[in-house]
């Protein structure tokens, strides 16, 4: 324990030299003394040491946010101060925030090539504004693995937007294409609260395309040859170290075995389905970022990336949930999407 202490210390002192600060509050009301001098060898003492254990992640946690803010700046070079940006000017937010009318049954495509989406400037306002969006937060690599983004219009559809890949090998080289679903029926921009909700559901998008592309997956790959973590649906093996590698150590196998359960009572009864959901939700809500979240592991992945990037770090004692969260901190790219979105968020 006393060596955590002085990792601790010695971490503080740059903070602390460059006048920032962190919240100690969560630690006003927990006995650090008892806990440190408790006998390890005590089962009344192991909640004691477990909870400091976690307070310690939670303050190296903020100390790594503050940090980040420090290391990761976005700067760009303007020739012209008085230049203002499309999205920036109020008869464009105007504009955007009146979503074009699209029959019901009625798609609108826009069709991506070498990572470019093909778009006239003078579309309407809110198809411009989305698709910005979704080239800030969706990775040039994987981008350049889009065909389309399809807008759509429909209540009657459960989802507000989601992706679909499919994976070709031919001879040996794999290639993937993504596609973007948008559902305009959910996905709006009327207000700033609305504009956040819809760079979320984005967001948890772009998730899926970080957590499923070449680079975080083997496809076609035998389950008996998976030494990480097998995903059925996608016939694909997770990479050491990839995301879905990482946030594995918090799935257990009952978990996997609902995950199954559910789908196939989803497909059969979807209002039996959700009953069960909330349900088992309520039974296990701290090891859940959402209800959503408790459907699937890639769903899991997904909401837990959207939370990471989109709202504040966790600052209580840390529950499955946050430590799934924390575990994104030790990615680069991870970092610089937050980074990113934060930026957009209004």
């Amino acid at each position: 324990m006393k060596k955590i202490y002085v990792i601790l210390a010695i971490m503080f002192a740059p903070i602390i030299s460059l006048g920032q600060t962190i919240d100690l509050s969560i630690i006003e009301d927990f006995d650090v003394s008892a806990a440190t001098s408790c006998d390890p060898g005590l089962a009344s003492c192991q909640k004691q040491i477990a909870d400091l254990q976690s307070l310690i992640v939670v303050l190296l946690q903020q100390i790594i946010a503050l940090q980040l803010q420090g290391e990761i700046t976005v700067v760009e070079n303007n020739d012209n101060d008085d230049a203002v940006l499309e999205h920036e000017t109020p008869e464009y937010t105007n504009q955007y925030r009146n979503t074009p009318s699209l029959s019901s049954g009625r798609k609108k495509t826009f069709y991506v090539r070498n990572g470019e989406v093909d778009i006239d400037e003078d579309e309407h306002a809110y198809y411009r504004e989305i698709i910005r969006l979704v080239q800030e937060i969706i990775p040039e690599y994987i981008l350049d693995d889009f065909e389309k983004i399809i807008f759509i219009n429909d209540s009657r559809e459960y989802y507000a937007a989601q992706v679909r890949q499919s994976v070709e090998s031919y001879n040996g080289r794999e290639s993937e294409e993504w596609e973007l679903y948008i559902n305009m029926d959910d996905v709006t921009l009327v207000s700033d609260k609305k504009y956040n909700q819809s760079l979320q559901t984005l967001v948890h998008e772009a998730g899926h395309t970080l957590l499923t592309n070449a680079s975080q997956l083997d496809f076609f790959t035998q389950k008996r040859d998976c030494e990480t973590l097998y995903i059925d649906d996608l016939r694909s093996c997770a990479k050491e170290d990839s995301y879905y590698d990482t946030l594995s150590q918090f799935w257990s196998d009952d978990f996997i075995e609902w995950t199954e359960d559910y789908e196939n009572l989803f497909e059969d009864d979807q209002d039996e389905a959700e009953e069960e959901l909330e349900e088992y939700y309520q039974k296990n809500k701290e090891d859940f970022i959402t209800e959503y979240a408790a459907t699937s592991i890639s769903e899991d992945a997904a909401e837990t990336i959207a939370y990471y990037v989109t709202e504040s770090f966790p600052t209580g004692l840390l529950n499955l949930a946050e430590e799934k969260i924390v575990s994104l901190f030790d990615y680069a790219e991870m970092r610089i999407l937050k980074n990113t979105v934060q930026k957009l968020l209004q």
